[in-house]
């Protein structure tokens, strides 16, 4: 029970300085996306030294955030199973839903990696293959669907024992 504390007290960090730092990042990106109006209205670009990339590059950025809001949101009901693991609610319908919400979320989240990924090489017209997290995104999403499905066994297998006698 001690490891669970602690992981969720770290989960729990994680989400309010990820929480923060999105927040800020949306802010600059909106005003980096915009700069072009900007920089016709006052003559000085407020991101002198980064260099545009054009229109695929501010598509790639707000897909990418985009994807750091949903990292976000999976966090967040990480944070809730992890509290329903505290309360030893472990067998119940919302900890399978939880956790296959949450590995359903990751799917989606690294197939949207990709699509930024392959946006962001067509805007510097470097097309390669690389190897990324999206394997392991995508597995890890997988496996936490399977573990729901175990849950969901052991809930039944539960039930059936608490109505034997």
């Amino acid at each position: 029970m001690k490891k669970l504390n602690i992981l969720k007290s770290i989960v729990d960090i994680v989400l309010i300085v990820f929480s923060i730092s999105l927040l800020v990042a949306f802010i600059f990106s909106a005003l980096y996306i915009l700069d072009s109006e900007i920089l016709s209205i006052t003559g000085k670009s407020f991101f002198n030294g980064i260099k545009n990339s054009g229109v695929l590059g501010k598509i790639a950025l707000t897909i990418d955030l985009t994807n750091c809001a949903l990292i976000l949101y999976i966090l967040f009901n990480f944070k809730i199973l992890l509290e329903n693991f505290l309360e030893k609610l472990i067998f119940e319908i919302e900890t399978c839903a939880l956790l296959n919400r949450i590995g359903k979320l990751l799917i989606y989240s690294s197939f949207i990696d990709i699509v930024s990924e392959l946006i962001l090489k067509l805007s510097k017209n470097k097309i390669g293959f690389s190897f990324s997290a999206f394997l392991y995104v995508f597995s890890m999403g997988l496996f936490l669907m399977v573990l729901a499905e175990v849950f969901k066994i052991g809930k039944q297998l539960k039930e059936e024992n608490d109505l034997t006698i």
